[in-house]
């Protein structure tokens, strides 16, 4: 995190003095509160105190079980009396935690909003679970979870956790990851840009920032900010109405930044230390108390209107990864009963899944046709909270008439992997028709856009398996065939990523948008500030939407590619006309 925010520095700074000469004085935003008054250190003693505590129980309790008191098997006992202590069990299986096995491989400590997208390692995003649940978790959300694994309930999970504390209970909502990235709903005072790795590589980074920056302003021309006192100026200068109607920071909006580098370059040592005098002399810091006495008016008549000519005047830059390396497919294995569409990839699969896991809608897709009208039969009036209760009821009182495991027959498009070796069985009777697993493929690489023979634009997804293959790898080193054809061999007008930055011509003015996700015959579009889109294009009450276009809807638009720099500049080619051709079969 550390040298990847320096380099990204470094490239800023050095664009900066290509374009405006060497800085008299550089203002930065470091992740430090502001002083804290004598009652607040009194609090943090108090609560340090406590963790003593409990830690020194904690150690003497895993003494008595003849384990080592390391900070590993605190955590783990920790979290085990954090569970029901009448019937301890996995949140996300319901299998009952033994304390014999709770510091062997058996169990493991998971992290509730995956660590690899939050870097969330509080204890508050932290939860035992049983090995096997953990694997199949892997690097998802709980909603995620079941959906691609339909041995795990939703319905269940949600009675599962009704014993651990709410903080830990709301990163279970469908949407709490979204909402946790965004800083919104439940989350909204968390502070999720400021977790617990986060706030100490920031405050690393803060420290090591200021050294770089003395290569070139000498030391005291470098002012340092905490970012508290940011956000108490931007709302007492009335910045926050620059991007929101309710006087609130607008997270939704990338140029949010932009509004906080105006305060940061605005906030001079003077005020700084009347600030940081006035907080230690508190007992209850607010604004109202914070800045009674202090003169912290705003620095020039017209800043609002200033800061909101200068906002609107922002394009925000977005780095798109044009690297295919990816996840090229889900875990779920599939097997193939018969093949439907070969060209779209679609097939017929069998998968197996836990009795207690079906749904209303699974019944329909039962290999056992007469289970399925048996359970129709049995549950025909009933709500699907009632469907999962009356199946799990029938498997614990009347076990001998009911499978464990159920076969699902369901059309799937996805990518076949080929069966080798001791994956099949020795007996050539016993063999499966189609040798192969099929699973549905991960994400797109790309969409690429091709001229037809009649001047229309239209296009092929690449998705990321494919864009993984040795044919395509070969395609892509080609660099004068990857720039000019597409993979099938149309003449290319462009190849869109995500993240690639367009310009398109609407409602009589140019609008500069970003890529944010395709699907075949649609590809989704942003505006350049606009944020924590997928969750807002999924909550009713917001009020955004997606732009979509079809290939051919973009040439419509004039549509080209455009390259927005670090400073903001647009560097745009404009739209380029495009002549019909018929491009020569290839050998």
């Amino acid at each position: 995190t550390v040298h990847i925010g320096l380099n990204q520095l470094r490239q800023l700074v050095n664009a900066l003095i290509r374009h405006y000469g060497h800085p008299a004085e550089v203002h930065i935003e470091v992740a430090r509160a502001l002083k804290l008054s004598r009652e607040h250190k009194a609090e943090e003693n108090t609560k340090n105190a406590k963790n003593r505590a409990w830690n020194e129980k904690l150690n003497q309790e895993l003494i008595d079980l003849g384990e080592k008191p390391n900070a590993t098997n605190r955590l783990r006992l920790k979290l085990f009396k954090e569970l029901d202590k009448l019937n301890p069990i996995c949140v996300y299986s319901g299998q009952r935690i033994n304390l014999s096995q709770l510091f062997t491989n058996a169990y493991q400590i998971d992290h509730i909003l995956p660590f690899s997208k939050t870097l969330d390692d509080s204890y508050t995003n932290k939860v035992l679970v049983t090995q096997t649940a953990n694997a199949a978790k892997s690097n998802q959300s709980i909603h995620e979870l079941c959906q691609t694994h339909s041995q795990y309930n939703w319905d269940e999970i949600q009675d599962n956790i009704t014993k651990l504390p709410y903080a830990k209970r709301k990163r279970f909502a469908p949407d709490a990851l979204e909402q946790w990235l965004g800083n919104t709903g439940a989350f909204e005072h968390d502070g999720a840009g400021f977790l617990q790795r986060q706030l100490t590589d920031t405050a690393y980074l803060s420290r090591v920032t200021r050294e770089y920056l003395q290569q070139i302003c000498p030391a005291n021309k470098i002012v340092n900010s905490p970012g508290r006192l940011t956000a108490l100026l931007r709302a007492k200068w009335g910045l926050n109405g620059v991007l929101s109607h309710d006087h609130k920071k607008n997270r939704h909006d990338h140029r949010h930044h932009a509004v906080d580098a105006v305060v940061i370059g605005l906030t001079d040592r003077s005020l700084l230390q009347r600030v940081a005098t006035r907080a230690g002399q508190l007992k209850v810091q607010s604004s109202e108390n914070l800045f009674k006495g202090i003169s912290a008016d705003l620095p020039f008549p017209d800043l609002i209107e200033q800061t909101r000519g200068a906002i609107a005047r922002c394009t925000v830059s977005h780095k798109p990864d044009h690297n295919p390396q990816a996840q090229l497919h889900e875990e779920t294995a599939y097997g193939i009963v018969s093949v439907i569409d070969p060209d779209k990839n679609l097939y017929k699969t069998r998968h197996r899944v836990a009795f207690t896991a079906l749904k209303r809608k699974d019944f329909k897709d039962l290999e056992n046709t007469q289970l399925a009208a048996k359970l129709e039969a049995l549950t025909e009036d009933y709500s699907e909270k009632e469907v999962s209760n009356t199946l799990i009821a029938l498997a614990e009182s009347t076990r001998h008439q009911w499978p464990n495991k159920v076969y699902l027959h369901r059309k799937i498009s996805g990518v076949p992997v080929a069966l080798k070796g001791t994956a099949l069985s020795p007996d050539p009777a016993k063999r499966p028709p189609n040798p192969a697993k099929l699973y549905r493929a991960g994400g797109n690489y790309c969409y690429e856009i091709y001229q037809t023979d009649d001047g229309k634009w239209a296009g092929d997804i690449i998705r990321t398996f494919e864009a993984n293959q040795g044919n395509y790898q070969v395609f892509m080193k080609d660099k004068q065939r990857f720039h000019s054809k597409t993979f099938r061999g149309q003449p290319l007008v462009m190849r869109l990523i995500n993240n690639d930055m367009l310009a398109i011509w609407e409602s009589g003015a140019v609008k500069i948008i970003r890529v944010q996700k395709m699907t075949t015959g649609r590809i989704y579009f942003s505006e350049n500030y606009e944020a924590n889109v997928d969750a807002r294009d999924r909550n009713k009450e917001d009020t955004f939407s997606y732009i979509i276009k079809s290939p051919d809807a973009l040439r419509k638009c004039q549509t080209r590619k455009i390259t927005v720099t670090l400073l903001g500049q647009i560097k745009d080619p404009g739209f380029k006309e495009y002549d019909t051709v018929i491009c020569p079969s290839e050998s």
